[in-house]
């Protein structure tokens, strides 16, 4: 099977994929305008102010699955080719609906919490895994700059939360990631082996 006879599957892909993303982040950022006001400017100190997130699981479980969509089926296009095997349109879409509905299963379920509320003296996550807490800041150990994908944030004595940041609005989960940003910089994590941080300092 040629490359190029893949193109037309790669770009339904990524034309329906997108539609989809697009269809879904705008009706989610309208209920999520409606029920949730925005979080303040965490550059301005406000001791009192606490903010709830909470996201939207159709949004994540549907934005997970659109990805994971596209990549299965690029590689299960793309990679038989180079082997010299014979590509149908059921071997590409097989793998990637049964691919994208496992994870984003797995990424609404376990990586999706059910809520987020801080202030400037304490967090509570509710969370399915590794189950709930609520923590004073003080009992911070450290957290994982990254913006994509799972974000981890790990406090003392429990085991680190994994969230995927795909179910919140993205300016609800920036002024999250500002605020740890402005007061916990110096708690940031570059490198995770899992969800154990490997640091070179023990403040």
């Amino acid at each position: 099977m040629r490359l190029s006879s893949l193109m037309p599957f790669a770009i339904v892909a990524l034309v329906l994929g997108n539609i989809v993303y697009l269809g879904i982040k705008k009706r989610a950022t309208g209920r999520l305008n409606k029920r949730n006001p925005p979080p303040q400017n965490w550059d301005k100190h406000n001791p009192s102010t606490v903010v709830t997130l909470k996201p939207s699981y159709p949004r994540a479980f549907l934005k997970t699955f659109v990805w994971v969509f596209i990549l299965i089926t690029l590689f299960s296009g793309v990679a038989p080719y180079f082997q010299g095997k014979v590509v149908s349109l059921e071997h590409i879409l097989s793998p990637a609906i049964i691919g994208g509905l496992f994870f984003s299963f797995l990424v609404t379920v376990l990586f999706t919490p059910r809520e987020i509320t801080w202030s400037e003296e304490s967090i509570k996550i509710r969370a399915l895994f590794p189950g709930s807490g609520d923590f004073d800041w003080e009992q911070l150990e450290t957290w994982s700059p990254y913006g994509r994908g799972t974000f981890l944030i790990k406090f003392e004595g429990k085991q680190a939360f994994q969230i995927s940041p795909s179910g919140f609005r993205k300016k609800d989960w920036k002024a999250f990631r500002s605020f740890l940003d402005l007061h916990f910089s110096n708690k940031k994590t570059l490198f995770w082996v899992g969800v154990t941080p490997i640091r070179f300092d023990k403040k």
